[in-house]
Formats: C-alpha cells, sequence, structure tokens
C-alpha cells in the first residue's frame, strides 16, 4: 500500500499534498470552489510544499485531445497532464477518477489528499482504502445535503467518515453548523484562501454595479428587477459557471430590453471587474457557503448588497447592506440605490468593507498555513494511530 514506510520526519517537513476533484478545473471552469483551490495551491507551494491537482476532463476542445490522446498512445487508460496553472494538473474521464488517483497515490505518494466539490467522498474512500490519509473540504451547503444522503444508502461511506483516516474541514461556521447538525461530525473552519491584490488607484473607474455568475440560484431574476428599476445606472454581468448555448440565449434575449445592463464571458483577469465596479451585487437565492467574490470586492473598497442567508453574513460582515433573499426586486434597488445615492454612506462602507478583508482569518498565509497545519496534524495522528 502507498505510504506504509512513511515517516514522521517527512509529514512533520515539507508536504505532498493532492488535490482530488470529481469536476471541470481550471482554467476550462471559473468558480469560488476551484479559484480557492487554485490561490491554496499557489500559497503551499510559496510554503514549500509540493501540490498536484487531478480533476475531471471537461467538454470541449481539451476533450477532444484527450480522446486523440488515447488513440493515439492506443491505451484505454491514459491521463492529461499540464502546467498551464503552475502547477501539475491531470485530468481525465470522470470514470477513470478512481484509477487515476490510485496511479497518483503510487507515483506522487501523497501524505494527504484533498477532496471537495461533487462527491467528494468517493474520492476520499479511494485513498483511504490505500491507507493514505484524506480530508474532504465542504464548501457547500448542497455537498452537506448530498454527503448525508451518501452515508444513509452506503455503509461503507459511512464508516470512512469516522475513520480515523478521515477529516473534515468547513469553509463557514455556517458549513460547520451544517456539518455537525447533518452529519455529527466536527469540522474545523478554515475560510477560502482568497490571493487578491487591490486594483491598483490609477485603474480604478467604478461606474458599474457588478453581479458575478448570472444564474437563478445566484439572483439573476432578482438583479434583472433591480437593473428594470434603476435605468440611470449602469450594470455588469459577469459569466462564472460556463453557460450553455441555451442558458446565454435565454439571457441575451432578457438583455435586450435592458440597455442599462452589459455582460462580459468568464475571465481569470477579475482585477479589470472589481477596477470598473462601483457596487457588488450579491442577491443568492441559494445558501452559499462563503461567497468569495464578497471578500474580492471587500479587498478593492467595494460594498455588497447581498442576501441574508448561508456564509454571506460571515463573507461580508458590516461591508454592505444584507436583506432577505426573497425581499422584493423594490427593496434591493431601494437599497443599491440607497448607497450609491449618498456618498458618505458609500465611503462608510467601503471603509468597512477594506477592514473586513483585513482580518486575520482572511490573510492568504493565515489561511494557507493553518490548513497545511491541519493537514500536517492529521497525516502524523493518523500514522501513528491517534
Amino acid at each position: 500500500m502507498p505510504h506504509a514506510d512513511a515517516n514522521a520526519r517527512g509529514v512533520r517537513d515539507s508536504m505532498r499534498v493532492l488535490f482530488a476533484l470529481r469536476e471541470p478545473y481550471l482554467p476550462d471552469t471559473i468558480g469560488g470552489g476551484v479559484l480557492s483551490i487554485h490561490d491554496m495551491t499557489r500559497q503551499f507551494i510559496d510554503l514549500g510544499h509540493q501540490c498536484e491537482i487531478m480533476a475531471s476532463v471537461s467538454p470541449g476542445a481539451r476533450l477532444l485531445l484527450y480522446r486523440l490522446r488515447r488513440r493515439l498512445s492506443r491505451r484505454r487508460w491514459t491521463g492529461l497532464a499540464d502546467d498551464a496553472n503552475g502547477y501539475p494538473t491531470l485530468r481525465a474521464w470522470d470514470w477513470l477518477l478512481p484509477r487515476l488517483l490510485r496511479e497518483r497515490l503510487a507515483e506522487f505518494r501523497p501524505q494527504v489528499v484533498i477532496t471537495q466539490g461533487v462527491q467528494p467522498e468517493s474520492l476520499a474512500h479511494e485513498a483511504i482504502a490505500c491507507n493514505v490519509p484524506a480530508i474532504t473540504r465542504m464548501n457547500t451547503a448542497e455537498g452537506v445535503e448530498a454527503l448525508h444522503r451518501a452515508q444513509t444508502r452506503d455503509a461503507g461511506i459511512a464508516q470512512m467518515l469516522r475513520s480515523p483516516l478521515f477529516r473534515m474541514v468547513s469553509t463557514s461556521t455556517f458549513i460547520a453548523d451544517r456539518v455537525r447538525e447533518r452529519l455529527g461530525l466536527e469540522s474545523q473552519v478554515v475560510f477560502p484562501l482568497i490571493r487578491c491584490a487591490p486594483c491598483p488607484p490609477a485603474s480604478r473607474r467604478p461606474e458599474f454595479i457588478t453581479l458575478i455568475n448570472p444564474s437563478r440560484i445566484k439572483g439573476l431574476d432578482v438583479a434583472l428587477g433591480v437593473a428594470e428599476r434603476l435605468p440611470h445606472r449602469q450594470f455588469l454581468f459577469v459569466e462564472s459557471w460556463p453557460l450553455d448555448g441555451a442558458a446565454l440565449a435565454d439571457l441575451s434575449a432578457r438583455l435586450r430590453t435592458l440597455r442599462n445592463v452589459k455582460f462580459q464571458r468568464r475571465s481569470m483577469q477579475m482585477q479589470d471587474v472589481y477596477a470598473r465596479s462601483a457596487l457588488l451585487l450579491v442577491p443568492s437565492q441559494c445558501a452559499d457557503a462563503f461567497p468569495r467574490v464578497v471578500v474580492e470586492a471587500a479587498i478593492n473598497g467595494i460594498p455588497v448588497v447581498g442576501s441574508r442567508t448561508g456564509g454571506i453574513p460571515e463573507a461580508m460582515a458590516d461591508g454592505g447592506l444584507l436583506l432577505a433573499p426573497s425581499a422584493p426586486a423594490d427593496e434591493w434597488a431601494d437599497a443599491v440605490e440607497r448607497i450609491m445615492a449618498d456618498r458618505r454612506l458609500y465611503q462608510d462602507l467601503s471603509a468597512r468593507a477594506i477592514r473586513n478583508a483585513g482580518r486575520r482569518e482572511l490573510d492568504p498565509r493565515s489561511v494557507g498555513s493553518r490548513l497545511i497545519e491541519i493537514a500536517k496534524a492529521h497525516a502524523f495522528s493518523s500514522r501513528a494511530g491517534i
């Protein structure tokens, strides 16, 4: 089994960490979860640790390349590897990911595997079966519910969750409370690691009320209602989750009657978005765990009008205004206009947002050090049988 001869000193010092995801990864998809893994990986590398990512191949050009490589290699099994993100990223079809994981356990020999996202328990289970400690990073309320269902129908998953080789961390107090309630587990809270530098003052030209991820569960209908009620304000809708043809056509049709809304395709260059944003609109209709866009906006002194749900209040603190997700569009529009029309209120909320972003528990170095220490302690205690 991998790691049977691992020694305690190696675990205490530099770590080898494998992030294992059953979903597409950067740059094929851009969302809070994968961006946090990206920032965390870069921070771990800066701290002297070795990291790899394994994820699903996404539809599109990369999938065609993957199929071509399989055909040319004449192998039914092969992975697609690249260093475009600044570190090794390996991809395979979803149904081949367990095999890819076993291969990386044998070759990369990670001291801990960190899983996240879709069915994280399946990859954690695979790692533990190979005697490698696993940590599941729980970053959505939906993920907690899915894991609750999984442990209810699968005794093996229920047993794994109580294994000394398994541990869970939560991305907010809200998620940790949900984990305790639904899974009966305690989990340490480690906020998302966000490496976002403030936009240089010279580049700032705030003009837009910005919505990132224009989807229904993120409050698209509310945002459209606000834009309709405030025709004198300019809005920017920025894609995050990839919009397929039907969703993009539907959004385009709805925006035709709103001349004050600009749509922008997804991009890794979010600094340009924040440089042009005066206010961030986060009218989520789901219980977001801890939306990183709120903190990214705060770093740039951008107030937020957001939903009073999930981990949004934790992320926002007092750097904006909170409303019920079900509040009518009129109330959302009133809150936006109240901030935009009152210079003193805007400046006060902007200053509060900057202070919020400066919290120690959000500092990238502190977050990275905290998670790596959790990983080290878990790997060492697992080996020692503690």
